[in-house]
């Protein structure tokens, strides 16, 4: 069983949120991209765990990252 999820908590320390003050539509990429819902992914395969737990993975950029992953021959 794989069960997903992401917990967004903002800058760690500080907790500012990008999405919060900022026009999305406007801001640039990288503030988007390495910026914008910050958090920790919720990522557990059968009994292994591979959540984070340090608050600074993006929810836009570690899908993608995911997605690149190959399993299999």
């Amino acid at each position: 069983m794989i069960e997903i999820d992401f917990v967004v908590k903002g800058y760690p320390g500080s907790g500012r949120r990008v999405e919060d003050d900022r026009d999305l539509a406007i801001v640039n990429r990288p503030e988007l991209v390495q910026g914008a819902f910050m958090g920790d992914m919720l990522l557990k395969i059968d009994s292994a765990d591979f959540s984070t737990k340090f608050g600074w993975l993006t929810m836009i950029r570690a899908p993608a990252c995911l997605r690149s992953v190959r399993v299999g021959p």
